[in-house]
């Protein structure tokens, strides 16, 4: 989604696609979260499975778990390095080191805007 107040990427559906900043992506294929969202524009790609399954097990929660045994500093920086597991399933927050990974997940020819 494009935040219109935040300036996060540039779309060409076609490809190629370029990305800076954070990135709040949907990984389930159930679009009815983000379209309540008004004013924004959805762009959606095809990624693998096992993309999916890579980047859930290697997130971290938002907030931190009370079973966490480190100081809250730490907390916070190993949520800067993992992608953040959202509210919703499948929803995950990238940071800027996440975004090639990305791009190379992504099945060429595949980007649409949707809505």
């Amino acid at each position: 989604m494009d935040d219109p107040g935040v300036l996060r990427r540039g779309v060409a559906v076609e490809n190629p696609l370029a990305l800076s900043g954070s990135l709040h992506c949907k990984m389930t294929g159930d679009i009815s979260h983000s379209t309540d969202f008004k004013g924004d524009q959805l762009v959606a790609f095809d990624v693998p499975t096992s993309y999916v399954r890579q980047l859930s097990a290697a997130s971290l929660p938002q907030r931190k778990p009370p079973s966490w045994s480190g100081t809250k500093r730490e907390w916070n920086r190993a949520l800067k390095m993992a992608p953040d597991q959202s509210d919703g399933p499948g929803l995950f927050g990238l940071r800027d080191h996440h975004i090639p990974g990305l791009m190379e997940a992504i099945v060429p020819g595949s980007g649409r805007i949707i809505g």
